[in-house]
């Protein structure tokens, strides 16, 4: 089959404006901005494009700020792999995020992940579930506050009691929707619906 080899470089893209945060983020987009150029977009069109790109949703998906809290969908995070990816893109030297996670069990590996967490973040509430039992051993040991609640809204609630301006809240759940949800788009409608109602 004729065919050819390309390899996507973040290096090639340096000078593109894109808002969307994430080293991760940045690699998919210089895979996209190879394509294009394979079907000879002029790159002015692809740089204007990318430019006003601001993301998909569920995908680190900022929806606002909150009495000066910035709050980010990462419902698609449904691995430990995703999620240190999240914490990795907003984190900084501060600690200052709010994570929501939890859920269904995958059996994947987590031990990275807990060592993001204590990295990055501030407190973690958990949403219930299988996967949520499974870790919450390791991360009452990495000594950042955690709160168990019964559901999105009262999670959410509990954010308001935690956070302060500057901070922020991320909803990354490492770990699948099944049992307290349909779906991960169910669980995706439900957070956006509530961080929408915030008044």
């Amino acid at each position: 089959i004729k065919s050819k080899l390309i390899v996507a470089d973040v290096k090639d893209i340096l000078d593109y404006k894109f808002i969307v945060p994430g080293v991760h983020q940045r690699e998919n987009l210089s895979c996209a901005v190879e394509v294009a150029k394979q079907f000879h977009i002029p790159e002015s069109n692809i740089k204007k494009a990318v430019k006003n790109f601001k993301g998909l949703e569920g995908r680190l998906q900022f929806l606002r700020i909150y009495n000066g809290v910035k709050i980010y969908n990462d419902n698609n995070a449904t691995t430990p792999e995703a999620t240190s990816a999240a914490l990795k893109a907003l984190g900084g030297n501060s600690k200052n995020i709010i994570l929501i996670m939890g859920g269904s069990d995958k059996n994947l590996d987590f031990n990275n992940l807990i060592k993001d967490i204590k990295k990055y973040t501030k407190s973690v509430v958990l949403i219930p579930g299988s996967g949520t039992d499974r870790i919450l051993g390791s991360l009452k040991k990495t000594g950042v506050m955690l709160y168990e609640k019964k559901d999105l809204k009262e999670i959410v609630a509990q954010h308001k009691e935690i956070s302060k301006s500057g901070d922020i809240l991320l909803f990354s759940p490492a770990f699948a929707s099944f049992g307290m949800f349909n779906n991960e788009y169910e669980r995706n409608d439900l957070f956006m619906k509530i961080i929408k109602g915030l008044k």
